[in-house]
């Protein structure tokens, strides 16, 4: 679809009064935009210094389609007295369909290659719902699930922003036609007439619709993030405002209006198109400043997204009211022009050479690498635009009946479907192979607490009321027992569970995912963790109240704490716990692995030995091992991220070790060395697969632990008075 123009209007004949916008005309500015939204984008992903708010370019192709489409669907309404959907649909299938279909293709093939079975399995329910049309309700999901697989690792996550552009196209060109009050559809019989559309009106639903849609994004941003962030009804009033933006009157801007009548120099245009420029060039710094100002940690849509939206919507006014100023010009060079049209192409092919390059090269690639796989991406989308796009965008036997186009889009989505649901068979035969048969249910190695609500899933549920039937063990016992932490203190439910039973002690869960039992505020604009304060105050009181003779801590030593808030959280936290119990135990976390162990070592043995060679594994597991006393390094420890956590953890060990020592009645049991032979801790033990992900440990595995988690707790009771 081309980028079009409405015109500032001069001609006051009297047929052309009615409009409420110009007829489309090529909008060079609007494909400069584009660029600037793609080029946002692709820094962001490539994680090119400076651009971490480069997200927001998603934001700015939700404006500019809901100014462009709005713009092309009013004035048809106004030129027909309809609105002709089976017109409107034929043409977006044509342009988005098939070259949607190429990138599914070749991401199914090469993921078959590349992942394991048991890995595929979740590829190709991600594939379906990208065929369909619903990979954004996919994700926000798949968000929620602590457990999940790391979203960033899949291949078509960012296909979730054109399942909302599809979904916005289904249903706007039955709105725009509800508000402007004309038909959807024209019978044989109807010739094309002329209309005068309300505009009141259409502002009226269009600005409702801008505030329903922005209040909701506003409260789920607060309480349910993913759902704020991936979902359409959340995201409407982006393109709605974008609607906004051509609805009301270009030639100039409302408080031109105003100044024209009192200003002496209202008579000169050139005072108001330097205001106009003025605006335009505020709306490109809003723009700039959301990109350096925003990161990861920015909640996210929410009210932060107005920013990047309003500056879209002053720039695309600004060149409309000025289409021979400077910013215009600029957004008109060549170059720009060039990237916003392969804009689309480009974005649908950038996240899977992205993704492919990490599985193959075992890491996140280095900044120049990086850089070279985004160009890669561009060449692949020149010849898909050119070879694939285009031939079929422009096709005159689909063109000449919208009939055919639709049929095209049928066969589209079916055979994207089919071939999805082809997959998802496949995946699951190939998971049972001999060599495979043990990672196909990896993913469920956790204890019953994980499943039966004794631990706090839900990362961003309020502390809420903690389970009093949770207990296991002899509740008679006189000796009770209480586990606190996050969920790596509950993948030790399974060991202390067999040692509650067979010293016929009682065991209390007090558990909740994303939060450490150390006492020290989360960032409450962090995703998920705004809740972790309450529910650890709420777990000390209940602690208080049970009054028990052993407390197991544990946590996953990731927290972004300083070593010294490390230390004064855990301090304050032992000194109330030691108040209360008889006894402190504090199990060191494991080692972090820095990537998905099960994965790894089921890629190795699924992958072609050609592949594996290529890859610089061959036949050896060592890729597939972890360090336990040095950063992670290597080729598959080599990234930053992990050796931000390694560090973080080895001093949250290093407190834990030094306030032990200050408590007569805080001791440590560390089992690392039954997990690792010197310094190497290779990922199998006995046939089995000691992490269930990339940090928790699997259910099988921690039960052959419980043997020296029993020793070494004998050791630390012996001197203690038991009953």
């Amino acid at each position: 679809m081309h980028s079009v123009n409405p015109q500032t209007r001069t001609n006051t004949d009297s047929q052309d009064l009615h409009k409420i916008v110009d007829k489309p005309a090529f909008r060079p500015d609007i494909e400069g935009l584009r660029a600037i939204a793609i080029l946002l984008v692709i820094a962001y992903h490539a994680h090119v210094p400076g651009f971490k708010g480069g997200y927001i370019g998603v934001d700015m192709f939700f404006v500019l389609s809901g100014y462009l489409i709005t713009w092309l669907l009013i004035h048809e309404a106004e030129e027909t007295g309809t609105i002709n959907l089976v017109r409107f649909y034929a043409r977006r299938a044509r342009r988005l369909l098939p070259a949607l279909l190429l990138v599914l293709a070749v991401t199914i093939g090469i993921s078959a290659v590349l992942y394991a079975p048991f890995e595929q399995q979740a590829l190709a329910h991600t594939a379906l719902a990208t065929a369909a049309y619903l990979s954004n309700a996919y994700f926000a999901q798949t968000a929620v699930d602590y457990l999940g697989t790391a979203l960033e690792t899949n291949p078509l996550l960012h296909t979730w922003s054109l399942s909302v552009e599809e979904q916005f196209y289904l249903v706007w060109p039955l709105l725009v036609a509800f508000a402007a009050g004309v038909s959807s559809r024209r019978t044989r019989q109807q010739s094309p007439q002329k209309v005068s559309l309300n505009r009141k009106n259409i502002l009226l639903w269009m600005g409702a619709l801008t505030l329903g849609s922005f209040i909701l994004s506003v409260y789920l941003t607060d309480v349910r993030q993913p759902l704020a962030f991936f979902l359409s009804p959340a995201r409407a009033w982006e393109f709605s405002i974008g609607a906004l933006a051509i609805l009301i009157p270009t030639g100039r801007f409302p408080f031109q209006q105003q100044l024209a009548k009192q200003s002496p120099t209202s008579k000169d245009p050139r005072a108001f198109g330097t205001l106009s420029e003025i605006v335009g060039w505020l709306g490109l710094g809003g723009i700039l400043t959301a990109v350096l100002w925003f990161d990861e940690t920015t909640l996210f849509p929410g009210t932060a997204a107005v920013l990047p939206a309003i500056a879209t919507v002053l720039v695309l006014r600004a060149c409309a009211a000025r289409p021979a100023s400077r910013l215009s010009k600029i957004l008109s060079i060549r170059s720009f022009q060039e990237i916003g049209r392969l804009s689309y192409s480009w974005y649908l092919w950038h996240w899977p050479v992205l993704v492919f390059a990490g599985v193959i090269l075992g890491d996140t690639p280095r900044l120049l690498v990086r850089v070279g796989l985004m160009v890669l991406a561009l060449a692949i989308a020149q010849a898909s635009y050119q070879w694939v796009e285009n031939p079929v965008r422009h096709n005159r036997f689909l063109a000449g009946q919208s009939k055919r186009s639709i049929l095209l889009g049928i066969v589209i989505t079916t055979l994207s479907i089919s071939l999805s649901l082809g997959w998802i068979q496949s995946a699951k035969a190939w998971s049972g192979h001999s060599d495979q048969i043990q990672y196909q249910n990896i993913r469920d190695q956790l204890p019953e607490i994980f499943h039966n609500g004794c631990t706090q899933i839900d990362l961003e549920k309020e502390a809420g009321s903690l389970e009093d039937n949770c207990a296991v063990g002899n509740p008679e016992s006189s000796v009770t027992t209480v586990l606190l932490g996050d969920s790596h203190a509950a993948h030790w439910f399974g060991s202390l569970e067999a040692i509650a039973l067979n010293n016929n002690w009682q065991l209390i869960p007090i558990t909740k995912f994303g939060c450490s039992y150390v006492d020290r505020p989360r960032d409450i604009n962090a995703k998920g963790y705004a809740h972790c304060d309450a529910w650890r105050q709420q777990a000390l009181q209940k602690i208080a109240d049970i009054e028990p003779d052993i407390v197991f801590v544990s946590g996953f030593g990731r927290h972004p704490f300083t070593a010294e808030q490390w230390i004064e959280g855990t301090q304050r936290t032992l000194q109330a716990l030691s108040k209360t119990s008889q006894q402190v135990i504090i199990l060191r976390d494991v080692p972090y692995p820095g990537f998905d162990v099960p994965s790894c070592q089921a890629r190795q043995a699924w992958q072609p030995r050609w592949i594996s060679q290529w890859m610089g594994q061959g036949a050896s597991e060592s890729s597939c091992d972890i360090l336990r006393s040095q950063a992670p390094s290597g080729t598959r420890r080599s990234d930053y991220a992990a050796r931000k956590v390694w560090k973080t953890k080895q001093a949250a060990y290093a407190a834990e070790a030094t306030l032990a020592k200050q408590y007569k009645t805080v001791g440590i049991i560390d089992v690392i060395d039954n997990m690792c032979e010197g310094d190497t801790c290779a990922i199998k033990n006995d046939k089995l697969v000691p992490y269930m992900d990339d940090h928790h440990l699997a259910l099988d595995f921690t039960s052959t632990l419980t043997a020296s988690i029993q020793t070494q707790l004998d050791a630390l009771l012996k001197n203690r008075i038991m009953p």
